[in-house]
């Protein structure tokens, strides 16, 4: 995944009259969330270099009081390159947030949309789309990262210009909810659900539809003394797994191991081997390799004993960015299917 995972609250209470003294405080905090999105960025940029990878940021982050007491945030224009120097212009990142109590804020992030990807010639190969995205959340100073997020997206469309085929996630759920149990531990959960799942391949003509994936994992972590700074959040340590994953991890909080859940696997297989019947033979090899590899991550799965259609996952990230689904890795297996 080329998308940072940002997720984000909108704020439109309307605060009280402050005091001169009260509105100076509110601005030092302003300051130290600035320098803790800095230090993030600073973060990611490292850890895109380690895994090959180039995170871009051109201009500044700027800040603007509003009349209602909220701090409107406009991070950098951010570019992200990877590996196979696929460059990614994620754009300009939107953020409001309005402090609450000591050591939270109350936050909106809205990602850019559309998201367009480039091959190394310049030429655009892939794009993505956020229809509408409506997201809450809390962002803690002294763990740098945010404690609860409720986060809806709908109508996300991810095109492979190239390849002529699009994917479309009718709903998109994230929800956390990180806990003090003692003093600066906290630990919680996060659940992730893709809703409604359509696939299209206008070159094969392979289409089918999956009607649920979903993601849970408890989260830990470990709060710092004192609100951290730039530099705190900046030398966070680097693992040796993919960007994405790491992404995950500092903005929600380390995660466990993942049980994954997926409903519909056995339809989808069905559908393809349906339409198969009325391909040209120049194109059921395509559907052919299309049904082992469904097959495959099916075969992969344990039948959950109330809901046949459902198959249910223990996932693990490897740290050289490989997939585990029950132990076996998974794009070894599909990559062998082809």
């Amino acid at each position: 995944m080329k998308k940072m995972m940002i997720l984000a609250l909108l704020v439109l209470a309307i605060l009280p009259a402050r005091t001169h003294a009260q509105t100076q405080t509110i601005d030092a905090k302003a300051q130290i969330l600035k320098g803790q999105i800095e230090g993030f960025l600073d973060n990611q940029k490292s850890m895109a270099i380690k895994n090959h990878c180039v995170l871009e940021t051109k201009g500044d982050i700027t800040v603007e009081k509003s009349a209602s007491g909220y701090y409107a945030f406009t991070l950098p224009h951010v570019t992200y390159t990877d590996a196979k120097g696929i460059k990614s212009e994620i754009g300009m990142v939107a953020i409001n947030a309005l402090p609450e109590g000591a050591d939270n804020w109350n936050m909106s992030i809205a990602l850019p949309t559309p998201i367009i990807s480039y091959d190394k010639a310049g030429a655009q190969i892939f794009k993505t789309d956020i229809g509408t995205q409506n997201s809450t959340g809390v962002w803690n100073e002294k763990l740098g990262h945010f404690t609860k997020v409720n986060a809806a997206l709908s109508n996300v469309q991810f095109s492979n210009i190239l390849d002529s085929n699009v994917v479309t996630i009718q709903s998109l759920s994230i929800i956390s909810d990180l806990k003090e149990q003692d003093p600066e531990a906290y630990t919680g959960k996060v659940d992730m659900a893709f809703n409604g799942i359509t696939y299209k391949d206008n070159k094969s003509g392979i289409a089918g539809n999956l009607e649920k994936i979903t993601f849970a994992t408890n989260l830990a972590d470990r709060a710092a003394k004192v609100a951290m700074t730039k530099d705190d959040i900046k030398a966070r340590p680097l693992g040796a797994y993919p960007d994405a994953f790491n992404i995950f991890a500092q903005l929600l909080g380390a995660p466990e191991r993942v049980d994954g859940r997926i409903k519909g696997l056995d339809s989808l297989s069905a559908q393809i081997s349906q339409s198969m019947l009325a391909a040209k033979p120049d194109q059921r090899a395509a559907y052919l390799s299309a049904i082992l590899g469904v097959g495959a991550v099916s075969a992969l799965g344990k039948p959950d004993p109330v809901d046949p259609s459902v198959r249910y996952y223990d996932v693990v990230f490897g740290q050289d960015g490989g997939v585990l689904l029950n132990g076996a890795d998974v794009n070894g297996i599909l990559n062998a299917k082809k």
